[in-house]
């Protein structure tokens, strides 16, 4: 069953990690980008203060980094 399992144990466990991201962020709630969400809502990026809470390494922020590079350069402009 290796790889089956859900995460909704995880997210439990992360719910007080979360919370204090939110408060360090100014949020209300961290949610992914949802179509259709409220278009008043303000978008804040939390992955560095997550990164950081979660004690990530340099390559683990180099692999987002890079991600997030090709996400660009392959969106609609």
């Amino acid at each position: 069953m290796a790889g089956e399992a859900g995460i909704d144990n995880i997210l439990e466990m992360m719910k007080p990690m979360l919370a204090a991201v939110a408060a360090q962020a100014h949020v209300v709630s961290i949610a992914p980008e949802v179509p259709g969400a409220d278009k008043t809502a303000a978008t804040v990026d939390v992955t560095g203060l997550l990164l950081d809470r979660l004690q990530a390494s340099a390559k683990t922020r180099q692999i987002i980094e890079e991600l997030r590079k090709s996400q660009k350069e392959g969106s609609p402009r």
